[in-house]
C-alpha cells in the first residue's frame, strides 16, 4: 500500500516571549500526527526565550532568526528575509506558517512557491497609536495578502475589519477560534498557588494575567481597591497555572485577538470580567456566564468588581456558565480539525 509522505511545515513566528501566537502553536503542534507532519519552528531573537524553552521541553524542532526583530528595523528585516528563504531551502516545507504581523509581513516576500498560511491573533493596526502608522499597517496587510493563500484569524471582528480593509489572500480570511483541552489543564491547587504568590489565604483575590504592554489596558485598572487585593501576573512562567489564586479575573485590555488567559479562566471556573474587545463579546455572554464592560472605562471595571465580591451566588452562576461555555464551543479538537484541514488541502 502506498504510504502518503509527511507535509513539511515551517512555522514562523516573531517574538521567543510566551504569548498568545506561542499559545496557539505550542497547543497546535503536539496535537498534530507526527506520521502526518514534519514540522520546525522559527522564531525571532526578541523576547525572553520562554517560548523556545518550552518548545525544547515539549521536544519540538526549532531554531531562531537572529535578524527577526519586533520592531521595524530595516537592515534587519532585509537579513531576515534571506535568512528565512536560507531556511526555506534548507527545510523544503510544503506549507509556510507565518504567525503575527512582522512575520507575516517579511515571510510574504520571500518567493516560496509551496502554500503560505498567515495567523494573526489580533490586528496590529488596532494597537493604540496614531492615525499615521494605523494607515500604513492597513496598507502593509493589504498589500502583503496578494502572496498569502490563507488568513486565519481568531475572532468575528478581525474577520470583518479584514472585509473591512479589503484585505484579501489569494484564496479566503476562515475564523477559527482558539480551543481548549479543560481535562488536561495544569493547575495549581488554590491554597498552594496562593503560597507561592505570597497571597493570603482568606483575602478576596481579583487578578489578571498580561504583560505590560499599553494594549493590555492596566492602567484602567482600579488603583486603589478597597475590600480585595488585586494582582497582576507578568513575565511569569506559567502564569495560567496560578488562576485558582484569584476569585475573580479581569482583563482590562483595550485591544485583544481571541485571549486564552480569559478562556483559561473560564474553564476553570472563575467568574470573569472583561472589555468588550475582540473575541470577548464571543466567549462571555453579559450577564449570563460573566459581565462585559466598554473599554478605557475604570469606573465599570470598579462597579463590576464590586457587585461580584457582594454576590457569592452571581459568582458561582458565571463559573458554571463560563465551564459550559468552552465545554461547548471551544473545544481544542475543532480548533485542530479546523487548521488541519488547512494544511491538508494541497
Amino acid at each position: 500500500m502506498e504510504v502518503n509522505p509527511q507535509k513539511k511545515i515551517l512555522f514562523i513566528i516573531t517574538q521567543s516571549e510566551f504569548g498568545g501566537a506561542q499559545r496557539f502553536l505550542s497547543t497546535l503542534i503536539p496535537h498534530l500526527d507526527a506520521e502526518r507532519y514534519d514540522v520546525l519552528v522559527a522564531t525571532g531573537s526578541t523576547g525572553d526565550a520562554h517560548f523556545t524553552d518550552h518548545l525544547n521541553n515539549l521536544k519540538i524542532p526549532n531554531t531562531t532568526l537572529k535578524h527577526l526583530v519586533r520592531n521595524p528595523r530595516p537592515w534587519h528585516d532585509v537579513k531576515a528575509i534571506f535568512e528565512i528563504k536560507r531556511l526555506i531551502q534548507n527545510f523544503r516545507p510544503d506549507t509556510l506558517f507565518l504567525l503575527s504581523t512582522k512575520a507575516g509581513f517579511l515571510g510574504s516576500f520571500t518567493g516560496f512557491n509551496g502554500k503560505i498560511l498567515y495567523r494573526i491573533g489580533g490586528w496590529a493596526f488596532n494597537d493604540p497609536q496614531n492615525w499615521l502608522r494605523r494607515n500604513l499597517i492597513i496598507a502593509a496587510e493589504r498589500f502583503a495578502a496578494r502572496w498569502k493563500d490563507v488568513i486565519i484569524v481568531n475572532n468575528r471582528h478581525d474577520f470583518l475589519q479584514a472585509q473591512q480593509f479589503h484585505i484579501r489572500p489569494r484564496n479566503k480570511v476562515v475564523l477559527i477560534h482558539n480551543g481548549l483541552d479543560i481535562a488536561n489543564l495544569k493547575l495549581y491547587p488554590r491554597e498552594e498557588a496562593r503560597t507561592k504568590l505570597g497571597l493570603p489565604l482568606d483575602a478576596f483575590v481579583v487578578g489578571t494575567i498580561a504583560r505590560d504592554y499599553p494594549t493590555k489596558g492596566l492602567r484602567y485598572l482600579p488603583r486603589h481597591p478597597e475590600g480585595y487585593r488585586q494582582i497582576v501576573l507578568s513575565n511569569v512562567k506559567y502564569a495560567s497555572r496560578y488562576l485558582k489564586a484569584f476569585d475573580v479575573y479581569v482583563s482590562p485590555s483595550v485591544k485583544e485577538g481571541f485571549s486564552w488567559a480569559i478562556l483559561e479562566a473560564m474553564a476553570t471556573g472563575i467568574p470573569v470580567i472583561a472589555t468588550r474587545v475582540g473575541a470577548a463579546p464571543e466567549m462571555i455572554e453579559d450577564g449570563v456566564n460573566g459581565i462585559l464592560v466598554e473599554p478605557k472605562n475604570t469606573d465599570q471595571l470598579a462597579t463590576s468588581i464590586l457587585t461580584l465580591i457582594q454576590n457569592e451566588r452571581l459568582r458561582q452562576e458565571f463559573a458554571i456558565q463560563a465551564h459550559q461555555t468552552v465545554l461547548k464551543k471551544f473545544d481544542l479538537a475543532k480548533m485542530v480539525q479546523e487548521i488541519e484541514s488547512l494544511l491538508l488541502v494541497s
